[in-house]
């Protein structure tokens, strides 16, 4: 869809106009549910992202209130009758997995919310079938395999040097100086003292060494955007350089941000524009909505690889999509505006056009 084909109804006013009330549903946050200090601070800061964005949208004129997903959402939702929700749940009783129940709420009490549906959800908080997807549509990801023991054998093609990562987490939760392993009693240490702390399947993926690190962010606007950025950071000295959970999360441990995200002005238009296409596709096979983001590898030879993708990315003034958005000169209230605008459109063709609803 171009500027011209906007509705004019969506194009005049501004969101106060579009919205009466506005709920944020974040994560009920308990530290007893969680099974480390680093899984529950990763999720603690939901409780301050979504009330950031509520002040942005209390500033907009809209009215705005944070709820927890707890127990009584169905009841609470129920009794606020909010136009719209805005979904900042990434667990659901301390686990990942359980958090695409949350759209399905929506659904049942057919309340419109951003972010994606139960089944993207679902498929973003599983990074073995979202990298099986990627690899059916021969979109570039590195060779992986999924370990449910420490005693399974590897596949004999895959290489060291292999990064070991938690299947069912986002947040570089699980990643530190010991992630990165070369050899089979490495990969086997680590496999089994993950399985064990956080109870889920394991992620091996070949690992690309000295690679630069693309963030690329999907949002649909009236018109879908793109935002293609460069994360860099300092690391100390180690054999391998990578993004660990203590680096990224260097500001709640009291530090400065250690990590910038800069505009990307020194590769090829071509190979921009193919990275671009290749995400745009990866967001509608993993039937990502609203905004995604994916980190992408880009090996010496200028080779990529995507390996991650985030379907419900933290939203946020102080988050990677805000940065990454900012380095190619957006402001988050523009994107915050931008999805509410794209989601009073949904709203309004629903209502007038019900047969084309695609669920």
């Amino acid at each position: 869809m171009t500027n011209d084909d906007k509705p004019p109804s969506l194009l005049q006013g501004k969101p106060k106009d579009w919205f009466r009330k506005i709920l944020i549903v974040r994560s009920d946050v308990v530290r007893e549910e969680f099974p480390t200090e680093e899984a529950y601070l990763s999720e603690a800061e939901c409780i301050t992202r979504s009330q950031a964005v509520a002040d942005v949208l209390g500033k907009l004129g809209v009215e705005t209130l944070v709820i927890p997903a707890d127990e009584k959402l169905a009841e609470r939702l129920a009794a606020e009758k909010p136009d719209l929700c805005i979904n900042f749940v990434d667990t659901v009783h301390g686990s990942g997995a359980l958090s695409s129940i949350v759209p399905g709420i929506f659904e049942l009490l057919q309340i419109p919310y951003v972010g994606a549906g139960t089944l993207g959800f679902a498929l973003g908080n599983n990074k073995y079938l979202t990298k099986t997807l990627l690899e059916a549509w021969e979109l570039p990801t590195p060779q992986y395999q999924l370990f449910r023991t420490h005693t399974q054998e590897l596949d004999y093609e895959l290489r060291y040097p292999m990064i070991v990562k938690l299947n069912e987490e986002h947040g570089s939760l699980g990643i530190d100086t010991n992630s990165v392993v070369t050899n089979p009693r490495e990969l086997r240490a680590r496999v089994e003292w993950l399985i064990k702390t956080y109870k889920q399947p394991v992620l091996a993926e070949e690992f690309i060494e000295n690679a630069r690190e693309l963030t690329v962010v999907v949002l649909e606007a009236t018109q879908r955007k793109v935002f293609l950025s460069e994360r860099k950071f300092e690391v100390p000295n180690s054999q391998f350089r990578l993004l660990t959970f203590e680096t990224k999360w260097a500001t709640d441990l009291g530090r400065e941000e250690p990590v910038k995200y800069v505009p990307v002005t020194d590769l090829n238009k071509n190979l921009i524009a193919n990275i671009k296409d290749d995400v745009r596709t990866a967001f509608d096979i993993l039937r990502m909505d609203d905004l995604g983001r994916f980190d992408v590898m880009l090996d010496r030879y200028n080779n990529y690889y995507i390996v991650d993708a985030n379907a419900n990315p933290s939203l946020g003034p102080g988050t990677s999509v805000s940065f990454s958005a900012q380095a190619n000169g957006q402001k988050f209230e523009t994107i915050l505006i931008n999805i509410l605008q794209r989601n009073k459109l949904d709203i309004l063709q629903r209502a007038t056009h019900p047969e084309n609803q695609i669920l």
